[in-house]
């Protein structure tokens, strides 16, 4: 029933728990450790089922999860009164005659669901310093009774752990009477960086450190080089002592203005957290302590809370570091990791279409990449940019994507970056070459936009047919994906993407014209409203226009078909479905249920929009009088251009490229969409298959698997599919854990933050992405179904994908987070004239739902005129 160390050879976590196993893997490396014993999870045994025999255990057990804490304090009490058996005290006995009859102990806690990778359960159970060898019973019964804590059982609640079945082991260590003492950290916390290690110390006892009482020391160190990278001296208001009779005392200090510890200690500690790092293979916090000036370390365990990159995106400590845009946010609004098959799919696309527009491929190995999927997320690697373009330059071209990361990147050191100019070189003159290949179709584009248009459109009724038609042939999956995006890339390719590029152009030239010849730019910029043939706004339109038809008494959980429905709305309602039912939220997520798989999305805000319907928040009346706005700021540009005939003729002329084209800018992805779409239901039908034979537990399982896997299996057969499931998605679910992935990190882990803006008073300063100012009261979400959005709220989110289109229709301006000029909800937004901010970091957790606040999209300021609680 108990184990001691050092002499303990292993341990089973479930025996001794995570603190437990830590300090027995140390005492194995030789590591200086105060040596210990471990009173085994098995030496409870006997007290646990007593315990679950009591009435208070079953008002514990039945009682409802939100009402569990209140039965707790009488559960800690029947376990602050049982009495240690002949067995027990013998053993106990047994283990403490092993030390000095003056020893001083440190009891804490070892659960086997604590201190692990994926939960620390941080100040949940108990731990007593300071105790005299005839108050170790009390201080083991204490922490034992621990482990019915109220904040152990939220914990266990809020994280998905079994509570019918509480574990403990009780750990009882030589206490130290420690001179400087604290915590580390083996990855800097605050950015993520794996290279630096940060130190907390204080005089005394960790006690002061671990529990906040007071401000330490904070010493950062460059692990690569092993030099005192920082350093910030603490206020160390107090510190913790051994009292002469037993326990602690907190004693009130003012500091010295020195540090607690030496640089030569802190370098010195370095060198142990870096041995536990490699021996636990993933990054650490230890408590470690000084005393006599010998340096010891008291326990480490896993960090939970920090962002992993995959191996395929990390290079090794010292080298020259990659620098990572995360495109599945800033770009496509994609706040968790995608499936490992829209990895492998966009791979394969995104190389094809390269190669195909550009004549190479922007994807390869991190030396020969611009574009690197891995692992759940879409990186442009921007470290072989910077040395060409500079981080100025580079800030410039990146604003219009995303201005948040823009001012990040202003700040940067290149010199830390890989140097790939060669790379670089070779991918600007594919470039030019291809935009020498490709301007003919650009210029016939430009000169002819009806004629091009008009044959688009016939291009993509025909992919509609031909991606069906591939993804229906029972054949060779890969054979099938290939087929599919061969005539996506050929439609985009050859009619979508040059007319892009010349309505681009015909904008761009328009507003040079119109800036020459002294147009306003209020003026200008209204020529940007409600432009047609943009299928995502057109989306949203007639999803507006369908909910009109919604009959009452609609079921969300009935398939359409089932229902009683009158024919207008069935008939509008498949119309819908055949236009953009291969559509839906995170849609280049492959894994992600279509709507026309998944209508009740589409239910839920057809009924928002519906009990929303008509005033001034009617999204067709709205994009009517934005085309009417536009039309007139069309004719008065033109009658301030009428005595110069030139202008006039050329201003014309452009503005119809313009008009007939702009709304192509949603039209790539689109069809790659469709695509998409396509290549998911041919993979469905193959996941059925893989069930059948065993292959797999589940149908939608398929997409944890990678199409370079599927073409393994095919090739070898006797492959674990299940074990490559959960190989390819290790990583991408770590992520996901992840609070608020970044936009921008680096290959050493580091996240690289703006910095803060200087406001007004009550005031947030973000960038403006819409002109306008309106007036609502807040209302934050991170999806776009998770909470309804009334009529006059001002949207707050990270960031948003055409799944939020809906929710506009109800919005008086908008809020975002991550997001540029060119990012979905800026254009959107520009488009039903609502006024946009963004660029805020941390913009979800600013505002509270209900606080009014006046948006100025033309300034790029959110002030606050009445907070929630006013």
């Amino acid at each position: 029933m108990i184990v001691t160390f050092p002499g303990a050879v292993t341990a089973k976590i479930k025996k001794v728990g995570g603190k437990g196993q830590s300090l027995i893997r140390m005492t194995q490396l030789g590591l200086p450790v105060p040596p210990g014993f471990i009173l085994c999870v098995e030496f409870f045994e006997d007290w646990m089922q007593a315990i679950k025999s009591q009435r208070q255990w079953q008002n514990f057990i039945l009682a409802a999860p939100d009402d569990k804490a209140a039965f707790c304090d009488a559960l800690k009490a029947v376990a602050n009164e049982i009495s240690f058996s002949a067995e027990q005290s013998a053993s106990l006995d047994h283990a403490l005659a092993g030390f000095a009859s003056n020893e001083i102990f440190a009891v804490r806690s070892s659960s086997p669901a604590e201190d692990l990778e994926s939960s620390s359960f941080a100040g949940g159970y108990e731990s007593v310093l300071g105790v005299q060898r005839e108050s170790v019973y009390n201080a083991v019964r204490h922490v034992f009774a621990s482990c019915f804590d109220q904040r152990v059982v939220s914990y266990k609640l809020k994280h998905g752990f079994p509570i019918d079945d509480p574990a403990i082991a009780v750990i009882v260590q030589k206490q130290l009477n420690s001179t400087v003492s604290g915590v580390a950290f083996s990855i800097n916390p605050i950015n993520n960086d794996y290279d630096e290690a940060v130190f907390n110390a204080n005089f005394g006892l960790g006690e002061s450190v671990v529990g906040g009482s007071c401000t330490p020391d904070t010493i950062i160190i460059d692990k690569v080089s092993m030099r005192v990278k920082e350093k910030r001296l603490g206020a160390k208001e107090e510190r913790s002592l051994l009292s002469q009779d037993g326990g602690t005392r907190r004693v009130k200090t003012e500091s010295d203005g020195g540090f607690s510890i030496s640089d030569g200690q802190v370098i010195s500690l370095t060198r142990y957290v870096k041995t536990l790092e490699e021996v636990f293979r993933k990054p650490v916090d230890i408590e470690w302590a000084v005393e006599n000036d010998n340096e010891y370390i008291l326990q480490a365990r896993p960090i939970t809370s920090y962002l992993p990159l995959p191996p395929s995106v990390v290079t090794v400590p010292g080298a020259p570091r990659n620098l990572y845009f995360d495109v599945t946010l800033a770009v496509q609004a994609l706040e968790k990791p995608i499936s490992p098959m829209s990895t492998s799919v966009l791979r394969r696309l995104l190389s094809r279409f390269s190669k195909k527009i550009l004549g190479m491929s922007l994807i390869g190995d991190l030396d020969h990449s611009l574009i690197f999927p891995s692992d759940g997320r879409l990186y442009a690697v921007i470290s072989n940019l910077v040395h060409v373009f500079g981080a100025r330059k580079l800030s410039s071209l990146i604003a219009v994507i995303d201005p948040l990361s823009a001012r990040c990147l202003e700040n940067i050191d290149a010199r830390e970056y890989a140097d790939r100019c060669l790379f670089t070189t070779n991918l600007l003159m594919h470039f030019s070459a291809a935009i020498a290949f490709n301007a003919p179709k650009v210029l016939y584009a430009r000169a002819f936009p009806e004629k091009v248009h008009a044959t688009a459109q016939r291009e993509i009724a025909l992919l509609r047919k031909l991606v069906r038609r591939s993804a229906s042939d029972n054949g060779n999956v890969i054979a099938a994906a290939e087929r599919i995006f061969d005539a996506t890339e050929q439609v985009v390719a050859n009619h979508v993407l040059p007319l892009v590029i010349a309505s681009r152009w015909a904008l761009s030239r328009l507003q040079g014209t119109g800036r020459r010849a002294g147009i306003k730019e209020e003026l200008l910029h209204k020529l940007e409203l409600a432009m047609p043939n943009n299928l995502t706004v057109d989306m949203g339109l007639d999803l507006y226009d369908l909910a009109a038809y919604l009959p009452d008494g609609i079921r969300r959980d009935t398939d359409i078909a089932q229902q009683s429905l009158p024919m207008e709305f069935i008939s509008r309602w498949n119309k819908f479905l055949i236009s953009y039912g291969h559509r839906t939220a995170r849609e280049l997520d492959i894994a992600e249920p279509r709507y026309r798989e998944k209508p009740g999305q589409l239910i839920e805000q057809m009924i928002a929009l519906k009990n929303a319907a008509g005033g001034n928040h009617d999204p067709l009346s709205r994009y009517a009088e934005n085309r009417a706005e536009r039309n007139d700021a069309y004719n008065e540009i033109l009658n301030l251009l009428r005595d110069r005939e030139d202008v006039h003729r050329r201003f014309r002329r452009l503005y119809n490229t313009w008009q007939t084209l702009g709304g192509y800018r949603e039209t790539p992805k689109f069809c790659f969409i469709l695509g998409i779409d396509a290549l998911r239901s041919r993979l469905l039908n193959e996941g059925v298959k893989l069930v059948r034979q065993g292959k797999l537990d589940r149908v939608e399982r398929i997409f944890d698997l990678t199409l370079e896997d599927l073409e393994q299996f095919r090739k070898k057969g006797q492959i674990d599919l299940m074990e490559l499931c959960a190989k390819n998605r290790k990583y991408a679910d770590q992520m996901a854990r992840y609070p608020r992935l970044p936009t921008l990190i680096d290959s050493r882990g580091r996240i690289i933050r703006p910095p803060a803006p200087v406001p007004g008073e009550r005031e947030v300063a973000g960038t403006p992405i819409s002109s306008g100012i309106a007036r609502g009261r807040i209302k934050v979400l991170a999806e776009p179904n998770e909470k309804p959005l009334l009529v006059g709220e001002v949207l707050v989110a990270r960031a948003t994908d055409p799944g939020w289109t809906p929710l506009f229709a109800n919005a008086s301006a908008l809020i975002l987070e991550v997001g540029g000029l060119l990012q979905h909800g800026a254009l959107v937004a520009r488009e039903y004239g609502l006024p946009c901010v963004g660029g805020i970091a941390g913009a979800t957790n600013i505002w509270r739902d209900g606080t009014l606040v006046e948006v100025d999209g033309s300034a790029g300021i959110v002030k606050v005129i009445e907070s929630a609680d006013d």
